[in-house]
């Protein structure tokens, strides 16, 4: 049985990396080793002509549910519930309120908006390109107005956003949720 590699067969592509610990064990190396793999894709192109904007690339990972009952707990003295989800709005404005519409949407899939935040940004570490066009990033605490499962929970969600999706897709005010 061949392998899967062949010398005549390769050629150089964007690709990406994959790093994970195959246990499931969280690990402060595998992002150590995945911010590593980043930066030696700099042949890409992914840097704009100021050399400090990327191309959006980035690191995926799960949600710190402890991190962010810690922020929310410090910044705004709100303890988060036992469920919740972190939607983030990218807007050109601020975020005064909420729009009725989103309201609307998560209380009728049993959901309630716990907490919003401004996410704090390093401006001095961006590029002039990232400046010039760098939304107010916004995160929604969001949580079951009653006691739903976990499966409920997530299911409520999924449908809220596509509820949401549809309604501000072509909406200026939104640049994406």
């Amino acid at each position: 049985m061949p392998g899967l590699y062949r010398d005549n067969n390769f050629k150089d592509n964007c690709g990406f990396g994959l790093i994970t610990n195959r246990n499931g064990t969280k690990s402060h190396s595998v992002i150590t080793k995945s911010i590593s793999a980043l930066k030696s894709m700099k042949h890409r192109g992914g840097i704009g002509s100021d050399g400090k904007t990327g191309d959006g690339c980035g690191l995926l990972f799960n949600l710190d549910h402890d991190f962010f009952r810690d922020s929310i707990l410090k910044e705004q003295n709100l303890v988060l519930p036992k469920y919740f989800a972190v939607a983030q709005l990218f807007l050109d404005s601020s975020l005064k309120e909420l729009p009725p519409k989103l309201n609307n949407i998560l209380k009728k899939e049993g959901l309630q908006l716990d907490a919003t935040r401004l996410v704090p940004v390093d401006k001095k570490i961006l590029g002039v390109i990232a400046l010039d066009c760098l939304p107010n990033i916004y995160q929604l605490f969001i949580s079951p107005n009653n006691n739903l499962q976990k499966e409920l929970f997530e299911s409520a969600l999924l449908q809220a956003r596509k509820f949401i999706e549809v309604i501000f897709d072509n909406d200026e005010m939104f640049l994406r949720l």
